[in-house]
């Protein structure tokens, strides 16, 4: 794991209303495929804290959101998870306040409906082999941590960082902090407290289809996504299939991947590669044949025209070409 980024700084605070601000202040973490849900666009605050074999993280997201995300490279990672909507959820885990959950560095989904608010230790897993490998159990089997202690004792672990003065007097602090963080985490896994297993929710046909499909075209929009069709596959009814998407997204399927859409129309219109195509050209290329519909979608989600967005070239773009490797149209 990467413990210290280019920067000399030991703590980072940032707060971010962009996606560009949002992928900056992510020290050491990697987020990618970065879509917008509502008008309220990126929205939040990251800190981060860099011990010697630690790393801390603080996430309040204040908007929704859907993003691949990869913690620091050799790490595994706990989370504690202090508050969200009830629209949110990594990998197949909906998640909820007072719990612990934990992965390992590879890249996994994460949905953010509305707000949410983490704290989370990525553990150099070369350092703390035997401790990491009992940390990624956690990945079955979440523990409840109602009073967020774990929570508080990394947030209050970081406010002492915060407030250090130079770095080579404070060298014996940090390693006292980082110390005593072990010794929290250690303390997680003792009999009596693994028998606080959390209750997860027990997902239904439903949300395991609206589970499927978003992991299947997230990156694959190739051909017509039919919900009827899609209902059939699953051995379930379009009702129950638009009430599994409602429940785990807010959204019906239809609306889920019409924002996708409208994204990935939005990086298009930003690129400077696709200058010489019009904003019909693009939206048709993405199955937008109303341009009536289309705008007044498009507007609802951005706040502004695509001829504005055309206008406003952007030398950042959040989807990237290997984001998206196919089309997909929508029908109802």
């Amino acid at each position: 794991m990467t413990s210290q980024p280019q920067t000399e700084k030991i703590f980072i605070e940032e707060r971010f209303s962009d996606h560009l601000a949002m992928l900056q202040s992510a020290v050491n973490w990697r987020l990618r495929c970065i879509y917008r849900l509502s008008l309220r666009g990126f929205s939040g605050i990251h800190r981060v804290a860099l011990l010697p074999g630690m790393q801390l993280s603080y996430s309040d997201k204040r908007s929704p959101m859907l993003f691949h995300a990869q913690a620091p490279k050799d790490s595994v990672t706990i989370a504690a998870i202090a508050d969200t909507d009830g629209y949110t959820f990594f990998k197949r885990l909906r998640l909820k306040p007072g719990i612990l959950v934990s992965h390992d560095d590879a890249p996994y989904l994460f949905y953010n409906g509305g707000s949410s608010l983490s704290a989370c230790i990525s553990l150099d897993k070369t350092r703390h082999p035997d401790l990491a490998e009992k940390i990624l159990r956690l990945q079955r089997h979440p523990l409840e941590d109602p009073q967020n202690s774990l929570y508080n004792v990394i947030v209050e672990a970081m406010e002492r960082i915060r407030h250090v003065d130079g770095r080579a007097s404070s060298d014996l602090l940090f390693q006292r902090i980082e110390d005593h963080l072990l010794k929290k985490l250690h303390a997680l896994f003792t009999p009596s407290v693994l028998h606080r297993a959390a209750s997860i929710h027990k997902s239904s046909s439903g949300e395991i289809a609206a589970f499927s499909t978003i992991e299947k075209f997230f990156s694959h929009m190739d051909g017509k996504f039919d919900s009827k069709e899609l209902a059939a596959l699953y051995g379930i009814s379009p009702v129950t299939l638009q009430k599994g998407f409602r429940t785990l997204t807010g959204f019906t399927p239809q609306k889920f991947f019409r924002i996708l859409k409208l994204n990935i129309v939005h990086s298009e219109l930003v690129s400077t590669e696709n200058e010489k195509y019009t904003v019909s050209q693009i939206a048709n290329r993405w199955g937008f044949s109303h341009m009536g519909r289309f705008s007044g979608y498009y507007q609802e989600l951005f706040g502004e025209s695509p001829s504005e967005t055309l206008s406003k070239k952007r030398p950042y773009n959040s989807i990237k070409s290997n984001c998206v490797t196919r089309r997909e149209e929508i029908t109802t």
